[in-house]
Parts: C-alpha cells; structure tokens; sequence
C-alpha cells in the first residue's frame, strides 16, 4: 500500500531548514513510487520532499533512460 504524498511531505516539513542549522543533520528522504506507482509519481514525491527542506533524495529509477531523467525533473543533482 503506497502512503499519500501529502502525507510524506508532512513528516518532512518540519525539517525544513534543520541540516542548514546543523552541520551534523541529514536529511535523506526515500520513495517506492517507482514500483508501487510510477516514475512520474515518484518524481513528483521527489520533488515535494526537496520542497519540504530535504537535503538527499533517494528516488530508485527502474530503468537506464529514468536515471537519465530523475536529477533533471527531481531538480537534484544525480548521485549513485
């Protein structure tokens, strides 16, 4: 069962600013959309947590041409 975004997006907003206070503190935010939903779900999950003030975002394509898409629609950098 895939949870809402908006309320994924909740558990994140209250971070939002806190590894700029702390250079200790991470944010790393993970979505299944890709499996559970689709890449233009997950992008989308993406997108709303780097909103929220995450700093990592881990959005797990499931094919060769999405990882070539994810750092340009998730407007992140691509890391793997």
């Amino acid at each position: 069962m895939s949870v809402p975004s908006t309320n994924q997006e909740s558990r994140y907003s209250p971070l939002r600013g806190a590894s700029r206070r702390d250079d200790a503190l991470l944010v790393i935010a993970r979505t299944g959309a890709v499996k559970n939903e689709s890449f233009d779900a997950a992008v989308a999950r993406a997108n709303l947590y780097r909103e929220a003030g995450v700093d990592l975002l881990m959005l797990m394509p499931a094919a060769d041409k999405q990882w070539g898409e994810a750092p340009r629609r998730a407007g992140a950098a691509l890391r793997h």
